[in-house]
């Protein structure tokens, strides 16, 4: 299988997203792809199994987590240990030097044992392990770089953005953006970058453009590693007009889209600017509160009582659309479905 990072970046070519059929997992699917077989967990990588990011985002919820047990982490990251330090003696190593075949077997052993499991299940411990066995950082970034570009398997490239979080510096978020528009991939490259990325304007910034460039399970990941407070004002716009459209349903980020992008601040400052709300962020504002309803009906889905200050937020609404300041049918039979609920008053 060719590199993932050359599929991806060769995918977007000068485009900002990949386009809507590419599907890593249908690509890794007949190839000689390495599935961990050591967790017990089921998978099929096809149209009607698991999409693009699916595993990570459901294993990343689960109370505590499903995790390895300390001594299979520790034996990781002795291996991993290895590898590192070979990989960078392989880089230094004269040609023809005889050592090399050596460090080239604990590099292949690296990345075997890397393809054995989830990177979400070992990621966060293993790495703490190779930082008590006091592993260079330099050396561990360089190997969190090889990984991340010249993977041959998915699982190794998530690791490399793991390890790039963990080790790397402002200069990888180049590479941490174009692989983070691959949906299966945007939950690694989202933490990396909230790492990696000081300035908060910037990072919220690369992290609505990775928003902006997935759909799936990858918009929900880095909509989640958002902070709460988004100081941009053309951000916060952004996140209320597209911040819950996605293809697993408007419910699925509502609450996200609602406190991030600030919608009952934006809809007060309307009110007191005596401003119209109009084209996306219109509809936007729509689709948060359509989403919220929506997440009534699904257990378990965040709704309503999760948006801080939701009376104002609600209130604020229904007077901009009796004002005329927010129009459309859509947004009065929004109006007339809150009265219903007395979510605000007749």
């Amino acid at each position: 299988m060719d590199r993932i990072y050359k599929l991806i970046s060769g995918a977007l070519a000068d485009e900002r997203a990949l386009p809507d059929d590419f599907n890593i997992l249908r690509i890794a699917q007949g190839e000689e792809y390495p599935v961990p077989e050591d967790d017990g967990i089921d998978r099929e990588f096809t149209d009607e199994g698991v999409r693009q990011g699916e595993f990570d985002a459901v294993v990343s919820r689960l109370p505590g987590r499903f995790t390895q047990h300390l001594l299979v982490n520790f034996r990781i990251a002795t291996i991993l240990k290895k590898g590192i330090i070979a990989y960078s003696d392989l880089i230094n190593a004269k040609q023809g030097d005889g050592s090399t075949q050596k460090a080239e077997k604990k590099v292949k052993a690296a990345r075997a044992i890397i393809d054995k499991y989830e990177t979400i299940t070992i990621a966060d411990k293993v790495l703490s392990q190779v930082v008590n066995l006091k592993t260079p950082k330099d050396k561990c970034a360089a190997f969190g770089r090889y990984l991340a570009k010249e993977g041959d398997s998915i699982l190794q490239v998530k690791f490399g953005l793991a390890m790039l979080g963990f080790f790397g510096n402002y200069d990888d978020k180049e590479t941490v953006m174009v692989l983070g528009k691959c949906e299966e991939l945007t939950y690694f490259a989202a933490k990396a970058l909230s790492l990696i990325i000081k300035d908060e304007k910037e990072l919220s910034g690369s992290l609505v453009e990775l928003a902006s460039c997935t759909k799936g399970w990858g918009k929900v990941a880095a909509m989640l590693e958002l902070p709460d407070k988004v100081k941009d004002k053309a951000q916060r716009e952004w996140i209320v007009a597209h911040g819950n459209e996605d293809v697993l349903g408007l419910y699925i980020l509502a609450v996200e889209a609602a406190i991030k992008g600030d919608l009952g601040g934006l809809l007060l400052e309307a009110i007191d600017e005596k401003k119209p709300v109009e084209g996306d962020v219109a509809k936007g504002a729509c689709n948060i509160i359509e989403g919220l309803f929506q997440a009534e009906n699904v257990q378990g889905a965040d709704s309503f009582t999760e948006v801080p200050d939701i009376g104002t937020m609600l209130s604020s609404f229904a007077i901009c659309v009796s004002s005329g300041l927010l129009s459309g049918e859509t947004a009065e039979t929004l109006v007339e479905k809150l009265k219903e609920k007395n979510y605000v008053r007749g």
